[in-house]
C-alpha cells in the first residue's frame, strides 16, 4: 500500500507541473493580424481627381465611415451638371487591405492616408497615369 501511495503522489506531483496555471493559458493567445482594417486610421474622407476617357478629370471625394459605409461625390471637370452623388456600404476583402462598394462594385485598396482606386477585377492600375488614381485622405 506504501508503495502504491508513493506511487501515486510522484504522478500527482508530475501532472501538476506539466499542466500550465489557469494565469498562464490566458496569456498564450494569437498575435493579432494586422492588416489596413486593423492597424490603419482608415476612416474619412479622401479626394483626388480621377483620369476620364471624355474629360479632363473626375473630381472624387469618398467619405469611409467605420460602420460600414460610404458616401462618394463625382463631378465631371469639364461638364458642371455632370455631378454625380451616392452613398451606401461597402465590404473588406478577406486580407482586409481593399474595400468594395456595392451597389457599382468599385474597389480601392488602403494605404496610410490615401486609398488606391483599383480596376473592376481588384489588380492595381499601372502606367503612366497609375499615380492619377490615388485619393489622398483630408481628414
Amino acid at each position: 500500500m506504501k508503495n502504491l501511495t508513493a506511487a501515486l503522489a510522484a504522478s500527482l506531483a508530475l501532472a501538476a507541473c506539466a499542466t500550465p496555471a489557469p494565469a498562464e493559458i490566458a496569456t498564450h493567445t494569437a498575435p493579432e493580424h494586422h492588416n489596413a482594417r486593423t492597424a490603419l486610421d482608415w476612416a474619412g474622407t479622401y479626394q483626388g481627381t480621377l483620369p476620364c476617357a471624355s474629360c479632363s478629370g473626375i473630381r472624387t471625394t469618398l467619405t469611409l465611415q467605420d460602420n460600414g459605409r460610404y458616401r462618394l461625390h463625382e463631378a465631371y471637370l469639364d461638364n458642371p451638371q455632370s455631378v454625380f452623388d451616392s452613398n451606401g456600404t461597402f465590404s473588406w476583402n478577406a486580407q482586409g487591405d481593399s474595400i468594395t462598394l456595392f451597389g457599382d462594385g468599385r474597389r480601392y485598396f488602403v494605404a496610410e492616408n490615401h486609398i488606391i482606386a483599383l480596376s473592376r477585377d481588384g489588380s492595381r492600375i499601372t502606367g503612366e497615369l497609375a499615380d492619377a488614381y490615388i485619393l489622398q485622405k483630408i481628414h
